[in-house]
């Protein structure tokens, strides 16, 4: 009685999760247990058998990262307006749109709109910018490129969630619930 009904409910899933999981609970190794897997993969890795990590599109940042791999957490930080969202939002792209394994992508967003979000990703599949439709310097020959741009993205496995003040257990309650 004494929580909001967020709260609890974050609480619940999450124990739930915990249960699933609970197999794969905390444990401690030895770390000359672990050398000789982690030795055979590397080898794997090297050789191409698996694959390192999601390739971001931006191969400076995969050559330092290895690009995205799961349980791993990038944090993009930059003054304002430096173009993080831009960023994110070509990575998310080029994940989600991928040609030879596209992945499905969640995007949380405190700043901006979902409108917004789809907008710019749809300026960005089409190459034209934005600006042009501001200041009125849209080609309607253009709209051939548009319109392709609307059906990739419609394609693509991609979701928008633009709630401001998302706390971390609120997205990561919508996260496992996306899954």
């Amino acid at each position: 009685a004494d929580q909001d009904a967020d709260t609890v409910l974050d609480e619940v899933e999450k124990k739930v999760f915990d249960i699933r999981s609970a197999d794969m609970g905390a444990t401690i190794y030895s770390v000359s247990d672990l050398l000789q897997n982690e030795l055979k993969e590397l080898m794997k890795i090297n050789s191409g058998e698996v694959e390192v990590g999601l390739k971001t599109g931006f191969d400076v940042v995969d050559e330092y990262t290895g690009g995205l791999k799961p349980g791993e957490m990038f944090i993009l930080a930059a003054r304002p307006s430096i173009g993080k969202t831009s960023l994110a939002l070509n990575v998310l792209r080029n994940v989600a749109m991928n040609r030879e394994k596209p992945r499905s992508v969640a995007f949380f967003s405190l700043e901006m709109t979902a409108e917004q979000i789809a907008r710019r990703l749809l300026c960005t599949e089409s190459q034209i910018p934005e600006s042009v439709f501001w200041n009125r310097s849209f080609q309607y020959s253009d709209l051939t490129r548009m319109t392709g741009a609307v059906d990739a993205i419609r394609k693509a496995q991609i979701y928008i969630d633009p709630t401001g003040g998302l706390t971390i257990a609120e997205l990561r309650a919508k996260a496992r619930r996306l899954k």
